[in-house]
């Protein structure tokens, strides 16, 4: 239901059963249905999440685009406990061990945290040769992120 003067409500949940701030992919996947359901394309929809109020803006050509707001790079806003690496207090390529292995990690939160990771300190990752189903629970759990992450 709409909620403070919003057109629809998106709750999303993780399938530990967690509910996140808010998903990206998920709201442009709400703004097309809705969209396709009724009928109106152009259009924007206002949508509370519990990241705030979300406006995806379904295209003539059926592109939906959403302005996610400024990334926060600032570690305790993230939050995460990695040690910043800049003087802005940003987290780049900070070295995190998860499974045995050390990883490079960038951390950011468009509404809900996210750990980056491009390489472990044995050089850049192979996506196809990563076990992901096992590894990403353990990032998303890892001490370093109180409120979880996505990876």
């Amino acid at each position: 239901p709409p909620t403070n003067g919003s057109d629809y409500t998106m709750r999303i949940y993780n399938s530990d059963g967690s509910e996140p701030e808010m998903c990206g992919n998920g709201i442009r996947c709400l703004a097309r249905f809705v969209a396709q359901k009724d009928g109106e394309a152009p259009r924007s929809y206002k949508v509370h999440t519990l990241a705030g109020v979300m406006v995806p803006e379904v295209r003539e050509d059926g592109q939906v685009c959403v302005d996610m707001g400024e990334p926060t790079l600032e570690a305790s806003n993230i939050p995460t406990t990695l040690a910043s690496t800049r003087n802005d207090g940003s987290v780049i390529k900070q070295k995190l061990e998860v499974s045995g292995e050390e990883w490079n990690c960038t951390c950011v939160s468009m509404g809900n945290p996210h750990c980056v990771v491009y390489s472990t300190t044995q050089g850049m990752l192979k996506v196809d040769s990563l076990d992901l189903p096992a590894l990403g629970p353990v990032f998303e759990s890892n001490a370093a992120f109180p409120a979880k992450t996505n990876t």
